[in-house]
């Protein structure tokens, strides 16, 4: 007896690590629905995507596939045009491609089968993808929700922070100050994230509830010094905090 084939897949990453790693992406305002969408033969590039409904994660992982995955696009060649003809015995035409032609509409259409077309007219590397080579499944809980959701939560804060981290560097500035303190109080986490970045001396802080991270910007700190300041603070905040629950 001869097995069926099969597909297995390597092993790699968890659904929770890749959530903290792979690409998540943002296609509308209010984060209604979470979709995790796979592609290529193996299912190993991960697109996660903040999305009203299925079709819309689609087209936007799609759209991040073309500047960032584009090998995984196809389009539809001549030479495989004039195989699906073949298949069919059908005889090709010198004026083919001609969509007005019902002959050549079906092979076009059996040269398609197999694969998934992309509505896009502005991608650059392909307008297909096979359709045994991409999937997806909206995600509502769990350990996978949760990584996606504070990923998405510290995105929002690091905006906020990093700009008014600048602000305090323009001020270090103009005071011709060397460095100035800075402290991150998170007073509650979760949808609705309450905080605060306080400068100057601790001492005078009269506000303790919460969670910290406290550090030090420089004078001279490049945007990139500032953009990882930023990361530590929230980090340290959130460590304190899984220590505390």
């Amino acid at each position: 007896m001869t097995s069926k084939p099969r597909t297995q897949r390597r092993n790699g990453p968890s659904k929770t690590e890749e959530a903290e790693t792979a690409p998540m992406l943002e296609a509308n305002d209010n984060k209604s629905n979470l979709y995790r969408m796979w592609f290529g033969a193996y299912g190993d590039t991960i697109v996660y995507v903040w999305a009203d409904d299925f079709e819309t994660a689609f087209e936007e992982s799609v759209e991040w596939l073309d500047d960032n995955a584009p090998g995984i696009l196809v389009d539809v060649t001549e030479a495989d045009l004039k195989e699906a003809a073949e298949d069919l015995n059908i005889r090709w035409q010198p004026d083919w491609p001609d969509h007005g032609d019902s002959e050549f509409e079906k092979v076009a259409q059996h040269a398609e089968q197999d694969l998934t077309q992309i509505g896009h007219t502005t991608m650059k590397h392909g307008h297909y993808i096979p359709s045994w080579e991409w999937g997806g499944d909206e995600i509502h809980a769990g350990a996978e929700y949760n990584v996606l959701t504070e990923r998405l939560e510290d995105g929002a804060v690091l905006d906020e922070l990093r700009r008014m981290l600048k602000e305090e560097r323009a001020y270090a500035k103009k005071e011709d100050f060397d460095e100035i303190d800075v402290r991150l109080q998170v007073r509650r986490w979760g949808g609705d994230l309450d905080w605060d970045l306080h400068t100057g001396d601790a001492g005078d802080d009269t506000d303790h509830r919460g969670d910290w991270g406290a550090g030090t910007i420089g004078a001279d700190d490049t945007d990139e010094e500032l953009d990882e300041l930023a990361k530590d603070l929230l980090d340290q905040a959130r460590e304190s905090h899984a220590q505390r629950v």
